[in-house]
């Protein structure tokens, strides 16, 4: 249960709703990736914008944090109740690692 709460993809379809409505006001929002969104994006923000959006890259931010939580837990689980998946792990460290 723990994955599938990981993988909700709730904070990307945040981001894109931002990155739409500030398109469609003229704006557009810097490259950046899902992880700093919310800071970089508050950052640039026209004032009119950020007072509109604020509440809603605060969201993206705690979704941020939690999805963070969840990958230190599900890390931990794979530790402690599944070192079988250790394994994994490293396969895809060193598969990441190669891009």
């Amino acid at each position: 249960m723990l994955i599938r709460a990981r993988d909700l993809r709730l904070r990307t379809a945040a981001v894109n709703a931002v990155r739409g409505l500030t398109k469609s006001c003229g704006y557009r929002m810097p490259a950046s990736s899902t992880r700093c969104f919310a800071k970089r994006s508050l950052e640039v923000m026209p004032p009119g914008l950020a007072q509109a959006l604020g509440p809603v890259l605060e969201q993206i931010a705690e979704m941020t944090i939690r999805i963070r939580q969840y990958d230190r837990q599900i890390q931990q689980l794979g530790q402690t109740e599944y070192p079988e998946t250790q394994a994994l792990m490293w396969s895809t460290v060193w598969a990441t690692s190669r891009l």
